[in-house]
C-alpha cells in the first residue's frame, strides 16, 4: 500500500484545481464564519473543501483528515485562513510591502510540471502550422473559446473560467477550416489536450502555440535629444514684434468672433467695465489661446481701479479691436467706405518665424 501524500502534495493538488478556475477559496469558508475569526468547525471545513474539489480531483478522506489535523487549533476549530493563504500562493505572494527585495514567482509557477504527453514529429508539425497560421492571420487562440468558457450557462457543461470546453465546442469554434487542417489532425489535437472528463484544455493549447514575446512587447522608452538653449542664447520669434493687441485683433478677425456680447454678459449695468479675471473667462469661451503673460499685459493696458476692485475696460478694448474691420461712427459719416480686412490683417495670428541675424541670413 503506497504511503499517504504529504501536506505539500495535497496543497499542490488543491492548487492545480483552483488555479485554472481562478477561484478565491476563502469565500467558501467565509459563509460559515459570521464573526470573521478565520476559524470554522471541522465539519464546515470538510463541507467547504468538498465544494472546492468537486471535480475529478476530489480529495480522499485520508487527505482531508490530514489537512484538518494540520490546521486544527487547540480549541478544535480549523484555521481556514492559513489554509487559504497557503493555497493562494499559486496566484500571488502576500505581505510584499514588508519584503521589498523578495523574488516574486510568476502566477502558477508551482504548477509548471506539464501532464501533456511528449510531442512526436507529426504532432509537432501540426502545432507548428497552428502557430504559424495564428501569427500570419493575427489570431489569438484563447479568445476564440472564451465566450463558451465564461458564459452564464458554462458551469452546466464545463467549469467556468477553467480554460476548458467540450470536444464538440472545440471543433465548432476551431478557428481554421478543413482546408487548413483535416479531421484527423483536429482529432489529434483533441486527444492531446483532453482531460479525464473529456473536456479540451484550450488554454494549454494556447500556451504551446503562442510565443509570449509576440504577445507582450516591451514598450519603447520615449527619448528626446532636444536640449533647450539658455536664456542668453534663446532665439527671438517674429510674433514678439507685434503687441498683444495686434495679435488679439488678428485672431479675432481670423475666427470671426464678437467679443463685445460675451463681455456684456458679465456687465448687467452696461458700464463698460468687468472684473479683470473675466478676461480669462471670455477668452476661454471664444477659444482665444494666449499665455498668462500676454493676458496680464492686456489687462494692464485697459486697467481701471474702482472701489478697490481691479477692473478691465472692455468697452475700449472691443472698440480698438473692432476698428480693424468696422467703423463705429459710420452713422455720422455716410460717405465713409469700409474695406474688408485682407490676409495681412491676420498675419500676426498665423505666422511666427524665428528671427535670423544678419550673419545667419548671409549663411542662408
Amino acid at each position: 500500500m503506497p504511503g499517504l501524500p504529504t501536506t505539500d502534495e495535497i496543497i499542490l493538488k488543491v492548487q492545480s484545481e483552483v488555479y485554472p478556475k481562478r477561484m478565491r477559496i476563502e469565500e467558501y469558508f467565509r459563509d460559515y464564519d459570521g464573526l470573521r475569526k478565520g476559524q470554522v468547525t471541522q465539519t464546515q471545513f470538510v463541507r467547504a473543501l468538498n465544494l472546492i474539489m468537486n471535480g475529478a480531483k476530489r480529495l480522499e478522506p485520508a487527505e482531508i483528515d490530514m489537512l484538518v489535523e494540520n490546521y486544527k487549533k487547540d480549541n478544535s476549530f480549523v484555521q481556514y485562513r492559513d489554509f487559504c493563504a497557503e493555497v493562494e500562493k499559486v496566484f500571488t505572494t502576500k505581505m510584499l510591502h514588508t519584503m521589498p527585495l523578495a523574488f516574486v514567482p510568476p502566477s502558477g509557477a508551482q504548477l509548471t510540471e506539464s501532464t501533456l504527453p511528449p510531442l512526436d514529429d507529426e504532432m509537432e508539425h501540426i502545432l507548428h502550422r497552428v502557430s504559424l497560421l495564428l501569427k500570419t492571420r493575427g489570431l489569438v487562440m484563447k479568445y476564440c473559446f472564451e465566450d463558451m468558457d465564461r458564459g452564464d450557462s458554462a458551469s452546466l457543461i464545463v467549469p467556468r473560467r477553467a480554460g476548458k470546453v467540450t470536444e464538440s465546442q472545440f471543433k465548432r469554434v476551431f478557428p481554421f477550416s478543413t482546408k487548413d487542417f483535416s479531421e484527423y489532425e483536429v482529432n489529434r489535437i483533441c486527444e492531446r489536450y483532453k482531460d479525464v472528463n473529456g473536456n479540451i484544455n484550450y488554454r494549454a493549447l494556447h500556451d504551446e502555440v503562442t510565443d509570449p514575446t509576440d504577445v507582450v512587447l516591451e514598450p519603447p522608452v520615449p527619448t528626446s535629444f532636444f536640449v533647450p538653449p539658455s536664456k542668453d542664447k534663446a532665439r527671438q520669434w517674429s510674433s514678439a514684434n507685434y503687441s498683444i493687441l495686434e495679435r488679439i485683433t488678428a485672431k479675432v478677425i481670423e475666427k470671426r468672433v464678437r467679443l463685445l456680447e460675451y463681455f456684456q454678459d458679465f456687465d448687467n449695468l452696461r458700464k463698460g467695465l468687468v472684473r479683470a479675471e473675466k478676461v480669462d473667462t471670455v477668452f476661454g469661451i471664444v477659444n482665444l489661446e494666449f499665455t498668462t503673460a500676454d493676458k496680464d499685459a492686456l489687462k494692464a493696458m485697459y486697467y481701471k481701479k474702482d472701489l478697490n476692485f481691479d477692473l478691465f475696460n472692455y468697452a475700449d478694448f472691443c472698440r480698438d479691436v473692432q476698428s480693424a474691420f468696422t467703423y463705429d461712427q459710420i452713422h455720422r459719416d455716410p460717405l465713409a467706405r469700409i474695406e474688408l480686412p485682407t490676409s495681412d490683417a491676420t498675419l500676426p495670428a498665423r505666422r511666427s518665424r524665428l528671427t535670423l541675424s544678419e550673419e545667419e541670413k548671409k549663411q542662408v
